[in-house]
């Protein structure tokens, strides 16, 4: 396998809690998710502290150098729904968020985030997090 030179950022939207019907939510919103994914281990499916399903829609791993591109590039795909979205996530009590996987094989991207992509994350009143996998020497 050859390794990128290129940082790889996927960015994802999530909207997570638990057992809520992912059709439902994508009924009312009006896109399709690329992923559901739903706890698997037994122990802990029925922690209500704990969300355990979350309707995804993300990038995939683009190799960028700006997390600011792959976060813009991302809420242009959810610029047509994103009165749905906020209105379902008020209505539904479930938890949006924004979140970043950076991965690193040599080259590093750039972490920053322009008050553009700022002010369009903030109209869902969600939370931002990133997670850097670095695989560099």
């Amino acid at each position: 396998m050859t390794k990128s030179i290129e940082p790889q950022i996927n960015a994802c939207f999530v909207i997570s809690g638990n057992d809520f019907d992912t059709d439902s939510c994508t009924n009312a919103i009006g896109i399709s998710p690329t992923k559901i994914w739903r706890q698997a281990h037994e122990e802990l499916k029925h922690h209500k502290d704990i969300d355990n399903t979350n309707w995804i829609i993300e990038t995939g791993k683009l190799k960028m150098y700006s997390i600011n591109d792959v976060l813009n590039t991302l809420l242009n795909t959810l610029r047509p729904y994103e009165a749905k979205i906020r209105n379902y996530l008020l209505e539904s009590g479930l938890q949006g968020s924004f979140t970043c996987f950076v991965t690193i094989y040599y080259d590093r991207p750039a972490y920053e985030l322009s008050s553009e992509v700022m002010q369009k994350m903030a109209f869902f009143n969600c939370d931002f997090g990133m997670d850097i996998y670095d695989y560099s020497e």
